[in-house]
């Protein structure tokens, strides 16, 4: 009977635990990872045709002289920081014109959100730390970013 009542309590309990805690889709981890991909890919080579389509319509991106909300806003910022995105000639060299490569990659996947944070490293500063958290909404089959947050963990 003990054993019985155990079952029964634990399945009780693992009911009412919400199902995006129990497992996470080895597919969407795939495609958060292929999202990913693209989206540094197309910011390496400043492609803002593919850069802009990582974004949701109403996407916001915080931290450093960005802060903005909206694909207008988020086009007006984008341009500020990186002004050779829209002026191929001050482009500095052949792509990729920047190396933004994660280190300590991490995805956890909650229903059709993603939380996606990793660390980096800047080739003009090795010695300073910076983190990137990014929250990834599906929307149909994609995986489109929805918030993005730059900060600096520790400065060299």
């Amino acid at each position: 009977m003990r054993k019985f009542l155990t079952i029964i309590a634990l399945s009780i309990s693992l009911n009412s635990i919400p199902q995006f805690a129990l497992a996470q889709s080895d597919d969407d981890v795939v495609q958060v990872q292929e999202a990913l991909s693209s989206f540094l890919e197309s910011f390496n080579n400043l492609d803002w045709d593919n850069f802009k389509t990582s974004f949701t319509d109403n996407a916001s991106i915080f931290g450093f002289q960005w802060n903005s909300a909206g694909r207008k806003n988020l086009e007006e910022s984008m341009f500020g920081a990186f002004p050779w995105v829209t002026d191929p000639s001050d482009r500095p060299g052949s792509p990729p014109y920047l190396n933004i490569s994660p280190l300590d990659l991490e995805i956890e996947i909650l229903g059709d959100t993603a939380l996606v944070t990793f660390h980096l490293r800047r080739p003009q500063d090795p010695a300073t730390l910076a983190q990137r958290t990014l929250l990834l909404v599906k929307q149909g089959n994609v995986w489109k970013i929805h918030h993005l947050h730059a900060s600096i963990v520790s400065e060299g």
